[in-house]
């Protein structure tokens, strides 16, 4: 009887035990995230707070929960085990001047960025650009933005990790389709930007365009963008949660049922886009400043993983400089700024910036113009004109006397400026500076130009 009641206290603490283990992985996993430790002992896994801010390339729509970066996140999170808060700040065509509080009109985008920041402690947190402010505006708008928000950051959550997220170039805006050249070249602009982001602020980048245009090429099949071509699919929004998850965790995450349904893909195809996140091609040289005719050669540095893949090279803009397909070489050509591009036939993608400053403007010439008011009264004022420059804008700067100081009086974007506030009786003295809105482009100041308004 002894014996039988042993075996049977057995085989219930055995059981017991069983039980114990199924409950304890069933709430390690549904709820907090817990695991076991090499010695058996059940272990909470830190949380991962992240913070993400952007526009509809972030989340599209409010209710269409498929279509926002989040909601992929994590559902990837989950199916690997990690235990994640994940917040989104999101509104349709914002840029990031407007949560750094630059726009007036935007201060509640400001405050709701700054709120987020205090409410808990974060690990990361994720920047989206406004995609055609790559083009023409970094130095307007992005720099001052990002600087302004990494103080913040700093200031309110000093261990968190910034990460830069490079979205894709649009294939349609406004309604208007793009065409291929185009968005190649949006493409080169928002690269580039973004390694000069990563150079001047010590930024990571999550290079996420890239990989939309790998997947053009490798497994053109795979649906990315949507009716409008410029947000993405479920897939699009599946492809970029999938690049920050493999950022942050350095692994790709466990495919699951709940995935798949949401990014609306199979199973293969979800390999697919995951497997396109990896190390690519980079370069020596992520900016240089060249004068006409000078040249520089763009040196490659090639992983083993793309090692024996040719690299070509094209020049987004050859009015500005040019570059020889085969080997990098650059030579520039007039004023402005261009991209070039090296690109492997997967289309791993590097860039560098090329600046080239304008010439001093030249061929001035002046006029006075005169006008009668209702009352009778003559309006005299001062018509400038000069040799234009392909891309150039142009500052008008005016003194009192020869020697200076010049004071802006001006901008435009024509070869031609009117002076409506020269006063008459009086030597007027002109200079004219070409620019563009990079700073290393800027032209030194023409001779001055001296008028007499009688």
């Amino acid at each position: 009887m002894k014996k039988k009641r042993y075996f049977f206290k057995i085989i219930y603490l055995a059981l017991m035990l069983a039980v114990t283990i199924m409950c304890c992985k069933v709430t390690c996993k549904a709820e907090d995230m817990m695991d076991v430790d090499k010695n058996g002992e059940i272990c909470k896994k830190p949380q991962v707070n992240i913070l993400l801010v952007g526009n509809s390339l972030t989340k599209c729509g409010i209710h269409n929960r498929g279509r926002t970066v989040q909601r992929h996140l994590e559902n990837m999170a989950a199916s690997s085990g990690e235990n994640v808060y994940v917040q989104t700040i999101a509104h349709g065509g914002a840029a990031l001047k407007g949560y750094a509080g630059m726009v007036p009109q935007k201060k509640k985008r400001a405050k709701e960025f700054q709120k987020a920041l205090k409410s808990r402690r974060w690990d990361y947190v994720i920047l989206q650009e406004k995609t055609k402010l790559y083009y023409s505006k970094v130095e307007e708008y992005s720099l001052p933005a990002i600087e302004i928000l990494l103080e913040e950051i700093e200031k309110a959550a000093p261990e968190a990790k910034v990460l830069m997220y490079l979205p894709r170039g649009y294939d349609s805006y406004g309604g208007k389709q793009i065409t291929s050249e185009e968005a190649l070249q949006m493409e080169a602009h928002i690269g580039a930007a973004g390694l000069r982001l990563e150079e001047e602020f010590g930024m990571d980048l999550i290079p996420v365009g890239m990989q939309f245009y790998r997947c053009g090429i490798l497994y053109p099949d795979i649906n990315l963008l949507g009716a409008d071509k410029k947000h993405p699919t479920r897939a699009g929004y599946f492809l970029t949660a999938g690049c920050i998850y493999q950022k942050i965790f350095g692994v790709q995450p466990v495919i699951s049922k709940e995935m798949l349904q949401h990014a609306e893909i199979s199973k293969e195809e979800a390999g697919q886009l995951l497997g396109l996140w990896g190390t690519g091609i980079t370069s020596n040289q992520v900016e240089v400043l060249l004068h006409k005719g000078e040249k520089a050669v763009m040196e490659m540095n090639i992983p083993e993983s793309v090692s024996g893949t040719k690299v070509r090279f094209s020049s987004m803009d050859e009015n500005v400089a040019v570059v020889d397909g085969i080997s990098g070489e650059i030579t520039a050509v007039s004023g402005g700024m261009t991209v070039i591009m090296a690109e492997t036939i997967e289309g791993w993608q590097t860039y560098c910036t090329v600046y080239v400053p304008y010439d001093r403007p030249t061929e001035i010439t002046t006029s006075i113009k005169t006008a009668v008011k209702e009352d009778g009264q003559n309006i005299t004022s001062v018509i400038l004109r000069w040799k234009k420059q392909p891309g150039a804008k142009y500052e008008v700067y005016r003194s009192k006397s020869q020697k200076g100081p010049y004071t802006l009086l001006g901008k435009t974007r024509k070869r031609k400026f009117e002076d409506t506030t020269a006063a008459p009786g009086q030597t007027w003295y002109y200079k004219i500076v070409a620019v563009n809105g990079y700073s290393a482009c800027k032209s030194k100041k023409s001779q001055e130009t001296a008028v007499v308004v009688p």
